[in-house]
């Protein structure tokens, strides 16, 4: 499969899988993947570390095509969570904003009561594909067909 037809959520779980096992990619190196793993076992990937990555599996694309790209989907994703709309990424999850109201909270070192002012925080929702993918079921069960119309009926 080309690289260039995945969708983000076989993207993203190509990569994620490569990460969870180790595995060497496709051209025998570890890559940036191994880099993050060092950092005493916290598994974590940088805006940096994404960048190279993807230019390792489309090598037929420039780095600062790959860095625009990436910049551009992130900013475009901050900024539709600005403007309070969801942003969704079939396979792969939904980004959208949750409202917490006003309350009272406890500073912690004092005891002390303050008040809490009303927020706006992000959240992100993820796709079957990739819940799928992150509990070890490497392809979602395939759909079931409808049953026909009259199957199981007595004649």
């Amino acid at each position: 499969m080309s690289d260039l037809s995945l969708t983000p959520a076989q993207l993203l779980g190509r990569l994620v899988g490569e990460a969870r096992d180790g595995r060497r990619t496709q051209r025998g190196r570890l890559g940036v993947w191994w880099i993050a793993r060092r950092g005493g076992g916290k598994n974590k990937m940088t805006k940096s570390e994404l960048i190279l990555r993807i230019g390792e599996l489309n090598p037929h694309l420039y780095h600062r095509d790959v860095e625009r790209i990436v910049t551009t989907i992130f900013e475009e994703i901050t900024d539709a969570l600005a403007k309070r709309e969801r942003v969704e990424l079939r396979g792969f999850g939904a980004f959208s904003v949750k409202f917490r109201d006003a309350r009272r909270g406890r500073n912690p070192r004092t005891g002390e009561t303050v008040a809490v002012e009303q927020k706006v925080v992000p959240f992100f929702k993820t796709g079957k594909e990739l819940r799928d993918r992150l509990n070890g079921r490497a392809e979602a069960e395939p759909a079931k067909a409808p049953a026909t119309p009259g199957a199981g009926k007595e004649p």
